[in-house]
């Protein structure tokens, strides 16, 4: 992260997310002191494959010498381990039956959902191959959420 001229900054607090709402510090970087030249800060998140998580928010903390901080804007990063492709469904819109591809295949075997746009579950299903169907022909139309337990979730409309 580039900085201009900072004159009182103590040090910068990398904060971390797995919802955006509950921040958690994972670093402090001390800043540079008095210096009329930019700088750059940087910093590598180590194990975030282990956070079972494909998003993750940062902010950063910037604290002055005398306790007074600000907070930058927020920054949603998305993480997917190498090799492994997003999941997802068509045809959509659709009348009828879906087709959920799995793109990450340690997802066969486990539990998906089916859930409306408020989260309500509707069916609860089990992964079996690459390829799942899920019958949504007895459903009203409307937006329905394919939840897998990687936690990617893919919307589905009903027409």
């Amino acid at each position: 992260m580039p900085t201009p001229l900072r004159e009182n900054t103590a040090d910068f607090r990398l904060e971390r997310s797995l919802d955006g709402i509950h921040f958690t510090e994972i670093a402090n970087i001390p800043a540079a002191g008095r210096s009329t030249l930019p700088r750059n800060y940087s910093y590598t998140d180590a194990h975030i494959d282990q956070l079972n998580s494909i998003y993750m928010y940062y902010r950063i903390k910037q604290v002055d010498v005398n306790g007074q901080f600000t907070y930058s804007l927020i920054v949603r990063l998305s993480y997917r381990s190498a090799g492994i492709q997003p999941s997802i469904a068509y045809p959509n819109p659709t009348s009828g039956f879906i087709n959920v591809v799995i793109g990450d295949k340690s997802l066969i075997g486990t539990q998906a959902l089916l859930t409306d746009i408020n989260g309500k579950v509707l069916q609860c299903f089990t992964i079996d191959n690459n390829t799942q169907s899920v019958d949504l022909s007895k459903m009203p139309n409307g937006v329905y959420l394919v939840v897998l337990s990687n936690r990617e979730t893919l919307k589905v409309i009903r027409q």
